[in-house]
């Protein structure tokens, strides 16, 4: 929908308002990857011979109709998740059925950053979500002091580090070093 606007605004045509209406949806990375890199494959294949060996013993009466080969398998395709889950390291609660993992931090890759700098920087955003929910003086003001403190603390990290590293340069480094 649109509408064109009667001011001019100093221009030399007449503006157009265009009206969109969207909804913002939140994304979040799903999955449906069974493996990871730290998958045990010989882990793996005991267990699947393990859970097999019992799988039969429990189901070895025959079951007819076709109840009875959906409950087989759904029980086959239950033995082999379970199992590559188990030699993944997954925790239960992670299942791979289109639900959200969430990663370990991976560490900071810069070598300035340490458990000051993210004090500082959980300080400063616990500090706007009190902003964000009550929106007053004294909640800005330390939203405010937070992020102040937060990029002092970065600074200086960044500076401490920038020395130590000048220090540590003599004549024998080399140029890809510096």
């Amino acid at each position: 929908m649109y509408n064109q606007l009667d001011d001019t605004w100093d221009s030399d045509h007449f503006p157009i308002v265009f009206k969109l209406e969207t909804h913002r949806g939140i994304y979040s990375k799903r999955t449906n990857r069974i493996t990871t890199k730290k998958t045990d494959w010989n882990k793996y294949a005991e267990l699947v011979r393990s859970k097999f060996e019992k799988f039969f013993a429990e189901s070895s009466e025959l079951i007819t109709g076709s109840d009875g080969l959906s409950v087989r398998y759904s029980g086959f395709t239950k033995v082999l998740t379970d199992a590559v889950h188990e030699a993944s390291g997954r925790r239960p609660n992670q299942l791979s059925s289109g639900k959200r993992i969430r990663r370990e931090k991976s560490g900071n890759p810069n070598s300035w950053w340490d458990k000051d700098c993210d004090n500082a920087v959980n300080d400063r955003k616990m500090a706007l979500r009190e902003f964000k929910r009550n929106k007053c003086l004294n909640k800005y003001i330390e939203y405010k002091r937070c992020r102040a403190v937060a990029r002092k603390t970065i600074k200086y990290k960044k500076k401490m580090n920038f020395e130590a590293f000048c220090k540590s340069i003599n004549r024998f480094s080399g140029m890809r070093y510096v």
